[in-house]
């Protein structure tokens, strides 16, 4: 059973490079505080895009007991279809299938936000939050749902 969820590595290391998690942190975004905030805000890109990345180098970024019932249930909900779609329903408390499952959109959520971020990311700290606000705006009703 594992004991936190995982990102792929380059979101939190990059070698001779600032990685996409330290450069949100270092704007001291309260919103973005946490470990938790951020995933969550990963996995409901990724969902909202509807594919799933399978992460390549994992390493450990929110421990299970820092994500709350609402997160964990939320997260729950959105993957449901997914678990319906592959006959495995009955494999919602199973902690290994769906952490896998909220990985891999997380995964999906970084690269769009990687990309947010690297348009944004020389801005002043109020410009840089209105930006990102902006264009994820944007970028979610491009979205088919």
């Amino acid at each position: 059973m594992l004991d936190r969820v995982s990102i792929d590595r380059k979101y939190k290391e990059l070698p001779g490079e600032i990685a996409l998690i330290d450069k949100i942190k270092n704007k001291n975004i309260e919103t973005f505080k946490y470990n938790i905030d951020i995933f969550m805000l990963a996995f409901d890109l990724g969902i909202k895009d509807g594919h799933r990345t399978p992460l390549k180098n994992k390493m450990g970024f929110v421990r299970d007991n820092s994500i709350g019932d609402s997160e964990l249930y939320c997260m729950k909900a959105a993957i449901l279809p997914d678990l319906i779609e592959e006959g495995m329903e009955k494999e919602i408390n199973n902690t290994d299938e769906i952490y896998k499952i909220i990985e891999e959109y997380a995964n999906t959520g970084f690269s769009i936000l990687d990309k947010i971020i690297s348009e944004i990311d020389g801005c002043e700290e109020d410009t840089f939050i209105y930006k990102l606000i902006e264009i994820m705006d944007e970028e979610i009703s491009n979205i088919d749902l």
